[in-house]
């Protein structure tokens, strides 16, 4: 038996079996509207509503302080215990939080609750939840009615909401700053990137005879159609519109665009076939004007076909790798390598071929290329593999490094089981574009020499149609995520001398890889190179002129938040690129912290971690916990950190790391999330009420976390600079077996 009193006071409802009949023919009976204000606790107010005459009617509600509508809601949440009781299976409930109100409610809110401070205010002065377009009140019981609310908490979480906002502008101003940013003469980046030119933009006669009269690459484009709800097609050219390379103008417009975004040169497609040169006049053009970009060549040395995938059916253009062939073709690249503006590594040019595998004898052929190259006057030649067709390893091949080009040797799993929208007869493959650069982060680093490369998108459907592959859910912020990671992989990892990072590509249109601007994202990826080259001062720049004395404090603070939040983008990124790590475990769980996450440091001697309990037992003087790596490390605590304030973005970590490894051993961590209003900790160490943030929860699976014993520390970062990290040491040694 359960008893619930009427709001009204008019009915009580007893649920039992016998009563079901009478208490739903009761409610009928009496005035429409039903419910109460069962909570109120920290800003969230729960309660119920019901029409009597409709109890599948969703109920509007509005939410009332101080006189002043403040929210709108509704029932929708399910309410059992009510249901039971009036036998209708129907959502009763609602819930509100205060502190997610509109922002200029908020600051009207704020500005009463101030002239409350110190106060009592009960919730049965301060609330009342009506029923929309009427004059009805809600009931709450006496006892909720006499409750306290606490002013100064809801205070807080109303001034964190405006807070929000105004970080939220701040993020906007920085936008507008790194947008303004161009690279000019003056700036260049110590990483390259470095983008694949496809020159098949003009018409010229084997594709008219191929493929019909004016063919070009934009033919493919156009044509195409989406083949699932959400699926991007057709990709069409913003900016630069469908342009003909036959125009030097559409040629200059590009290389333009490319040094404004922060590329250093083009790697265009050669296609050489036995002396026979096909698509050379824009890598002419650049040669022959000069243009004031770098570039290089990438011999696309198969044959080609009516397939645009690499076989050997329907061959249109054979590629034969005689000797003779071989050593014409490095003959043919001299007065390439011979312009100032072609790109080479320590003096040496830097040739890419797509498929080494396909020469006769790859090592052989090399070694004859080095000396025709040396007798041309150049120190040697740097040979780069494609990734392509399972190649990865450059010494097995005389070469000098490896080229990523994805799509070509990235992981992913196909997704088109349970995909209903697809259109009939689709037989080509979908693929999750967040898995790869979920998987890309999380490579690792070869023995040799790799120039990593990611793609802002790929999808060949316009050329292949049905039977065509594509990586769905491609964005600008993915692409910069994977490209910035790439940018930090390559300073790390690469000599300065040859500092590369490819993308795969600038105009690939109908494979739906592209930098060039098209009508659904304008300009943002080629932002996202921009973004991920440039120095954190680009953006200040616009900030550093003389200060006039009319505005010196203005102009000072706008320094410091741009600064700041440089810094929190920085710091973000790497959060964000350790939590899409394919090393991940499932969610919630700990992963091996990048090395390079930040600056370590010892936290000063007054830091502390207090921890309330540990495994589900309250901590007096245990000192060692036991923990199975099939289950997860559960504990809550709060930090001490002295002067720094513990605002609840700050990021921290909970780690696990090797006795006596000190500031430069390896880690397992995660990201405490789950920070706790502590209130009674502020109260009790009479601390500034910026601290109360300074508690924690955390409930981490283990399953990647190696047997063995660990001390349980905690990363708190640097409030003056995120880049830097404080290790927090706690007196917890954890077992994990």
């Amino acid at each position: 038996m359960k008893t619930v009193s009427d709001p009204g006071g008019e009915i009580e409802f007893v649920a039992t079996e016998d009563s079901i009949t009478a208490s739903l023919s009761h409610l009928r009976e009496a005035p429409i509207w039903r419910g109460s204000v069962d909570v109120y606790s920290a800003g969230m107010i729960e309660g119920w509503i019901a029409k009597a005459n409709n109890f599948l009617a969703s109920v509007e509600i509005d939410i009332v302080m101080f006189g002043e509508v403040i929210g709108t809601t509704a029932s929708h949440i399910s309410r059992p215990d009510i249901a039971q009781i009036i036998s209708f299976p129907a959502t009763f409930g609602y819930k509100f939080n205060i502190s997610t109100v509109a922002d200029d409610v908020a600051a009207a809110l704020r500005s009463r609750l101030k002239a409350r401070m110190g106060k009592s205010v009960t919730v049965g002065d301060a609330l009342e939840v009506r029923v929309s377009g009427t004059k009805l009140n809600l009931p709450m019981s006496p006892a909720l009615r006499a409750t306290l609310i606490d002013v100064e908490s809801l205070a807080q979480d109303l001034a964190r909401n405006a807070l929000g906002t105004f970080q939220n502008e701040f993020i906007s101003l920085r936008d507008q700053y790194l947008n303004a940013t161009t690279f000019s003469d003056g700036q260049v980046s110590d990483v390259k990137v470095l983008a694949n030119y496809l020159p098949q933009f003009h018409p010229f006669a084997e594709n008219n005879d191929w493929w019909g009269e004016g063919f070009t690459e934009w033919t493919n484009v156009v044509v195409a159609k989406p083949l699932m709800k959400g699926h991007y097609q057709p990709r069409l050219p913003a900016d630069l519109g469908f342009y003909d390379l036959r125009l030097d103008a559409a040629h200059e417009a590009q290389i333009d665009m490319a040094k404004t975004y922060g590329l250093s040169g083009f790697i265009y497609y050669f296609y050489w076939f036995s002396g026979k040169l096909l698509m050379n006049m824009p890598v002419d053009r650049h040669l022959d004007k000069n243009y004031d970009l770098n570039f290089c060549l990438c011999w696309a040395n198969e044959s080609w076909s009516r397939r645009w995938d690499g076989s050997e059916s329907t061959v249109l253009m054979a590629q034969r790798h005689t000797e003779a062939d071989d050593d014409l073709f490095i003959q043919s690249c001299l007065k390439y390598f011979k312009s100032e503006r072609y790109i080479k590594i320590n003096g040496a040019p830097l040739l890419q071929v797509y498929r080494i595998s396909l020469l006769a004898n790859p090592k052989a052929t090399i070694a004859r290329w080095r000396k025709v190259v040396k007798e041309a006057g150049f120190p040697d030649l740097h040979v780069t593999i494609c990734e392509t067709f399972g190649l990865e390893n450059p010494q097995e091949f005389g070469c000098d490094s490896s080229s990523q080009f994805p799509p070509h040797g990235i992981s992913a799993v196909e997704r088109n089981a349970g995909l209903s929208d697809l259109i009939p007869g689709f037989t080509g493959k979908i693929y999750d574009y967040a898995e790869v650069v979920q998987n890309e982060i999380s490579r690792p680093r070869t023995p040799h020499v790799q120039f990593r490369a990611a793609m802002p998108s790929w999808d060949n459907t316009s050329r292949r149609g049905l039977a065509g592959n594509f990586f769905h859910g491609a964005t600008p912020e993915l692409f910069q995520t994977w490209l910035s990671h790439l940018v930090r992989h390559a300073r790390a990892n690469l000599p300065e001398s040859h500092r590369f990072v490819l993308i795969n590509a600038w105009n690939e249109w109908a494979e739906g890889a592209h930098l060039e601007p098209d009508r659904l994202n304008g300009r943002k990826n080629l932002d996202a190179v921009r973004n991920a080259l440039a120095p954190e001062s680009n953006a200040l720049a616009p900030l550093q002129g003389p200060l006039d004395g009319s505005n010196d404090d203005e102009m000072a603070g706008t320094r410091r938040y741009v600064e700041g939040l440089l810094n929190s983008n920085l710091q973000m990124s790497k959060i964000f690129e350790a939590s899409y790590s394919a090393t991940r475990p499932p969610k919630g769980g700990f992963i091996s912290l990048p090395s390079d996450l930040y600056e370590l440091r010892n936290a000063p001697s007054d830091w502390a971690v207090y921890l309330d309990d540990l495994q589900g037992m309250a901590l007096e003087s245990i000192k060692i916990a036991t923990a199975d790596r099939e289950g997860a490390l559960s504990c809550g605590g709060w930090i001490k950190t002295g002067r720094q304030s513990m605002d609840r973005s700050l990021p921290v970590f909970v780690t696990l790391s090797a006795p006596g490894s000190g500031l430069s051993g390896n880690r397992f961590g995660g990201i405490v999330s789950d920070r706790v209003n502590r209130i009674d900790v502020v109260q009790l160490l009479s601390l500034d009420k910026e601290e109360s943030w300074c508690g924690f929860r955390i409930d981490l699976n283990l399953s990647k976390v190696l047997p063995g014993v660990y001390d349980l520390e905690f990363i708190v970062a640097d409030a003056s600079s995120l880049s830097r990290g404080y290790i927090v040491a706690s007196e917890v040694r954890v077992v994990i077996g």
